[in-house]
């Protein structure tokens, strides 16, 4: 089994939440604020852990995360993907949304997962 370089291997664990968060700018759906925001999360999620106590890293990351995740940060407009939509004729009409800020929860977390070591033996 070969190993990869950890320089390498972070530099394209980084490569997921940065092309989330650059694509998200460029298409103007990630203003400034957000774009500090998630940079910010981006590099505490993937730097931080091994330089502060473990309890702190945990709870500022889920801290982080959660304000992300229900929209208390401000810098992120969600893209419509379909238009308000009534499902049934009882139902509130229903319109899909892509969440920029909650996509890039999501891949900073996948990035930071990637980048765990596994575990030496099998868990019984």
């Amino acid at each position: 089994m070969t190993s990869v370089n950890p320089q390498i291997a972070l530099q394209l664990r980084l490569l997921l939440p940065i092309s989330g968060l650059a694509a998200g700018f460029s298409l103007g759906f990630i203003q400034l604020p957000g774009l500090l925001a998630g940079g910010l999360l981006i590099g505490w999620l993937l730097f931080a852990q091994t330089r502060v106590a473990e309890g702190v890293w945990t709870t500022v990351s889920l801290l982080g995360c959660l304000a992300l995740a229900a929209h208390l940060l401000p810098g992120f407009t969600p893209t419509p993907l379909w238009s308000a939509r009534q499902l049934s004729n009882d139902a509130a009409p229903y319109a899909l949304r892509l969440s920029w800020d909650k996509m890039l929860v999501g891949l900073a977390l996948l990035a930071w997962w990637l980048g765990e070591k596994t575990p030496s033996r099998t868990l019984n």
